[in-house]
This record gives C-alpha cells, sequence and structure tokens, in this order.
C-alpha cells in the first residue's frame, strides 16, 4: 500500500488533555502581563 496525500492520511497527535504544563505557563504569563501593565501604568500616571 502506498502512502496517500497527506490530507487523506490520518494524523497522529499526542494526548495533551489533562495537561498542566500548558494552563500554567498561560496563567503566569497573563500575571506577569497584568503586573507589569499595573506598574507601567501607574508610573505614567505618576503615582
Amino acid at each position: 500500500m502506498t502512502d496517500g496525500p497527506a490530507a487523506l492520511r490520518e494524523a497522529h497527535h499526542a494526548d495533551v488533555s489533562g495537561g498542566w504544563l500548558r494552563p500554567a505557563v498561560f496563567g503566569a504569563m497573563d500575571g506577569l502581563v497584568t503586573n507589569i501593565a499595573l506598574i507601567a501604568g501607574g508610573g505614567g500616571g505618576g503615582v
């Protein structure tokens, strides 16, 4: 049997359901961006 076009082949992906690393990284980055925005806003406002 020969390989067909890529669109017809079955895609195999790692099971990422229940993973904790991705949400943890996104949460940490969200907190970091929020803190930087608050500091920059306070500095820009002269507080």
